[in-house]
């Protein structure tokens, strides 16, 4: 019995820890996405029409904006035009998202912690 609660108590604990992790990273990407939205409040002002564009690889370009148009892509390599307040939406909708998601994997953590903290109480009641 005891090797057997040790192992769900085991199988627990790693699905908690991974779980975590990921709400770490649904965090860091919601702070990016925020980071994102408040950049877009740049694109429509006269005076921020010089942007550094990244390449990739921590490599950027000098870039003009020379129009309110975005491209964004929607899925499946599909690429829209869009304006800014058009991308805000999108960008406010995927943080929204995000949010539930991390809501959601929040409450699978309590629950399985729940149960891990019901076997440790078990294992302690057999010694």
């Amino acid at each position: 019995m005891n090797q057997e609660l040790l192992k769900e108590a085991a199988g627990l604990h790693q699905e908690v820890e991974r779980l975590e992790q990921h709400v770490g990273l649904m965090e860091n990407e919601i702070v990016e996405m925020d980071k994102f939205h408040g950049a877009l409040s740049s694109i429509g002002s006269p005076s921020e029409k010089n942007v550094l564009a990244p390449l990739g690889k921590g490599i950027f370009a000098s870039a003009k904006i020379d129009s309110n148009e975005l491209f964004v892509e929607v899925g499946a390599g599909i690429i829209v035009k869009k304006n800014p307040e058009e991308v805000k939406e999108i960008v406010e909708s995927r943080i929204e998202s995000l949010q539930k998601s991390k809501t959601l994997i929040s409450q699978q953590i309590e629950l399985k912690f729940s149960a891990l903290q019901e076997i440790i109480q078990e294992l302690e009641k057999q010694r």
